[in-house]
Parts: C-alpha cells; sequence; structure tokens
C-alpha cells in the first residue's frame, strides 16, 4: 500500500506540474502509464510494477494507445510475444532483434545498432539518449537516475504524432474539439488555410514507409474482431475462400474515423456480411455452383458491398456526425 500511495503522489505531482507532458501518466493503455515525462525522456518510478500492469490491461481489452493518441486494436498474441521479449535476457533479446531486424516495441533497428546496444551497459545507453534528445542536462539527470534502477527511456515524438498534435491544436483553435471529433467538411476547413497539415502528413507518410506493418495492424485486427462475432457457418466459408473482413478507418479523402464512428462502422459491418452471406450460402446458386473460383469470386463481392453499405450507413444511424446542414460527404 504504501508503494502504491508513494507512486500515485509521484505521478500526480508530475502531472500537475506538467498535465501536457503527463497526461497520459494515469492511462494504463498508454506507454506512458506511470512513467514521469519530462521532455523527450520518460522516468519509470515503479521499477517495472506499472509495465506490468499496463501488459495486462492491454491484454485484457486488446486494445492499446498509440503514441498519436488514437486507441487502437491489437492482437493478443503480438502482445505477449513483445512482452516476453523485452524482459528476455540481453543475449537471448539481442539474438531476436538479429533474427527479426526489429526491437521489442516493433521498430525497425540495424543490426550493427543493436550489436552497439546490447554491448553499452545499459545505463550510459540510456543517458546517451537523455542526452541526444534532450540535452547535457537530461542526460545526467537520467545517469544517476538508470544507476539507481529507475528505468529511463529517451525518444522525440513520431512524425505520426506530431502531425497529430499540430491537427488537434488547429481543430481546437477553430472548433474547440479535436481533430478526430470534426465532421470530414469541418476537416477541409482547416486544410485549405493550412498548408502545414499537407506537409507535416507528407513527413509522416515518408517516415512510416518503411514501416507497412503500422498502418496495417490495425486493419488485421479489424478483420479478426468482425470474423469472430459471425456465426460458425459464415465464418467457415470466409475462411475456406479466404475472403477478408478487413475494413479500414480512413474513408474517402484522408477521413480518418475516431473510436465512437469506427466501432459503428466495425458494427454495420459485421451485420451486413452476416445477412448477406447468409442468405447466400442458402441459396440455390450456391447449391448449384460447385466451381470454387465462382464461389469465392461472389463471396468477396457480397463482402464487398456490405462494407460498403456499412459506410452509407454511418451516416445514418449518426456515426458520422455533421453540424448544422452541411453534409458529410
Amino acid at each position: 500500500m504504501k508503494f502504491a500511495a508513494v507512486q500515485t503522489s509521484v505521478a500526480l505531482l508530475a502531472y500537475l506540474t506538467n498535465p501536457d507532458d503527463n497526461k497520459n501518466i494515469f492511462n494504463p493503455f498508454s506507454a506512458d502509464f506511470f512513467k514521469v515525462r519530462v521532455g523527450n525522456s520518460r522516468y519509470d518510478t515503479t521499477f517495472g510494477v506499472g509495465a506490468i500492469l499496463r501488459f495486462f490491461t492491454t491484454v485484457a481489452f486488446a486494445e492499446r494507445l498509440s503514441a498519436s493518441n488514437r486507441y487502437v486494436k491489437e492482437n493478443r498474441k503480438e502482445i505477449i510475444l513483445r512482452f516476453i521479449q523485452s524482459k528476455e535476457a540481453p543475449v537471448l533479446n539481442l539474438m531476436m532483434t538479429l533474427y527479426s531486424g526489429r526491437d521489442f516495441v516493433g521498430q525497425p533497428v540495424g543490426r550493427l545498432q543493436a550489436v552497439g546496444n546490447a554491448m553499452t551497459m545499459m545505463f550510459l545507453n540510456d543517458a546517451y539518449d537523455a542526452y541526444k534528445n534532450d540535452g547535457l542536462a537530461s542526460g545526467i539527470a537520467a545517469l544517476f537516475a538508470s544507476g539507481v534502477g529507475v528505468g529511463v527511456q529517451s525518444y522525440p515524438p513520431s512524425p505520426t504524432a506530431e502531425t497529430q498534435t499540430l491537427k488537434d491544436k488547429l481543430a481546437q483553435k477553430q472548433y474547440k474539439q479535436n481533430w478526430d471529433d470534426l465532421t470530414q467538411v469541418q476537416q477541409k476547413n482547416i486544410r485549405k488555410g493550412e498548408t502545414s497539415i499537407a506537409e507535416s502528413e507528407l513527413k509522416a507518410k515518408k517516415a512510416r514507409s518503411g514501416m507497412p506493418y503500422i498502418e496495417s495492424e490495425e486493419q488485421r485486427s479489424s478483420g479478426l474482431e468482425i470474423k469472430d462475432k459471425l456465426s460458425k457457418n459464415v465464418q467457415s466459408a470466409l475462411t475456406e475462400y479466404a475472403i477478408s473482413t478487413e475494413i479500414k478507418r480512413t474513408i474517402g479523402d484522408k477521413f480518418y474515423l475516431n473510436e465512437e464512428r469506427y466501432t459503428n462502422y466495425k458494427k454495420l459491418s459485421t451485420a451486413n456480411i452476416e445477412k448477406k452471406v447468409s442468405a447466400l450460402l442458402k441459396s440455390n446458386w450456391w447449391k448449384n455452383t460447385p466451381n470454387a473460383e465462382h464461389r469465392a469470386d461472389r463471396l468477396s463481392k457480397e463482402v464487398t458491398a456490405a462494407k460498403a453499405e456499412a459506410r452509407i450507413g454511418l451516416e445514418k444511424n449518426k456515426g458520422l456526425k455533421t453540424t448544422s446542414s452541411s453534409t458529410l460527404w
């Protein structure tokens, strides 16, 4: 109890003194959970307990908070494997990094860099990262903190996170809402007068070009989530003919669906796919068409139509909110 009280007090003090940097310190879905953030450096005063609590939370809900402050679904198996790798002995961790070309958080890392990191004493590496990202004072602080067992991580915000921060700032200034909560019309209005958004998005896109798994991760998870809620017969047919149920979070011209809208999109897609595919499996056409290629083609068309109807249905059930008389599309 005393340990929990001390950690809560430290986290609360950090939040009150620097709410912008420590806005996610009490969020168990965030990588910054119970980590005191100063600039680009994070200090884990819980000696790893916070990371364990976050691990169980993300596994339980199969969800995490991304660097751009968006909740994204994750595969539980991948969460567990990443956590195991992060806790492995240095030699085994190095072997896995060399084999996959990625560190335990999934970031690409060069093989020479991985070997160099493994050969450097951990606290010296932490201090160097803090110095590189936040200056000499931060490097010295990280050296002492890491030396007494406090976990230190230092890294700059990703271009994607910087883009989201810019969008939220502009959206709050004009509409008093975050970017993802705006309608498509409102987003377009902001874009017209702010060329900085397009420039920032291009920078983020270039940074992600070598990491396609980041963009496809949530899309894959959406497919699994939808498929799990379908009836057994529909699941079997989609699996047998390799038909994907994945859906993207972006609709139209860069319109990103927030969590509420994306959840509605998945619900509508699930209901439509269940209805259309069930009807197809019971139809005389299906019974009289044994050709696998023809069946797969028809199934694919039905699923595509179901997703299209879901997109249209979003506005009808107010899953996509509009303001005044302006239309979303």
